[in-house]
């Protein structure tokens, strides 16, 4: 089972805050749309690139991450659980899930007001250090799977033609209590893409973004990217 693993995870994510949304001009909109498109080259990765998975874009969000979770949980099967670690699933949660992260929203939105102060150079290395945390994050949470079910809500408020989405899924732990987990949904020209993970009513977005703020204004942003990236590489070794 999941077993508390990935209750511990939620353990070290400070209290939720409330979350603001940005607003932007239409043209910083469009140039943030482009470059949601790929995914951002982790420097922290040591594992080998293998070959994306391909989701359609042009789905229902339910049924991208439905298609995605599914994905995950195919390849990881195919590892054997006694050897499974979070070094092997590394690099299926990279090439399943990551490519429809939005990376440089969610990595916006932690920074919040810091962002907008930080160099194009800066940013890019917060954004690739965060997306390998996230990497991570879902790599420790996955490695405790042994066939737990999971169950898709149907999104109640959603209508087809929407931007923004929650997807809810309810993972069955069988004689342990059920996890709820919802993923935030943004719909770019490239296809609908996850914004934010919501574990137990916990966001990750707004989590981190009480973690990391402080720490920027009492210190640095260079501070928090290299004390992130030297986690990010213990992590891995």
């Amino acid at each position: 089972m999941f077993k508390t693993s990935l209750l511990l995870i939620l353990s070290i994510m400070a209290a939720p805050l409330l979350a603001t949304e940005e607003k932007s001009q239409e043209t910083a909109q469009s140039t943030l749309e482009s470059k949601e498109t790929a995914t951002p080259k982790n420097s922290s990765s040591t594992t080998p690139q293998q070959e994306t998975v391909e989701i359609p874009g042009s789905g229902s969000p339910d049924e991208i991450v439905k298609l995605l979770s599914e994905e995950m949980i195919k390849r990881i099967q195919t590892l054997d659980r006694e050897t499974r670690t979070v070094n092997s699933l590394y690099t299926i949660i990279e090439q399943v899930l990551m490519p429809h992260i939005a990376h440089t929203t969610v990595a916006r939105r932690v920074l919040s007001k810091h962002w907008k102060k930080a160099t194009k150079e800066q940013q890019e290395k917060f954004t690739q250090e965060f997306s390998t945390f996230m990497i991570l994050f879902y790599a420790k949470a996955f490695n405790e799977y042994t066939n737990e079910t999971i169950e898709y809500k149907p999104m109640k408020k959603y209508k087809e033609g929407d931007k923004r989405a929650m997807v809810e899924t309810v993972i069955d732990r069988k004689s342990d209590p059920s996890i709820n987990v919802k993923y935030s949904m943004k719909k770019y020209k490239s296809g609908w893409k996850v914004v934010d993970i919501i574990v137990e009513g916990v966001s990750l977005v707004i989590s981190k973004n009480k973690e990391y703020n402080p720490l920027v204004a009492a210190e640095s942003w260079d501070t928090l990217v290299a004390k992130l990236a030297f986690k990010n590489k213990q992590a891995l070794q």
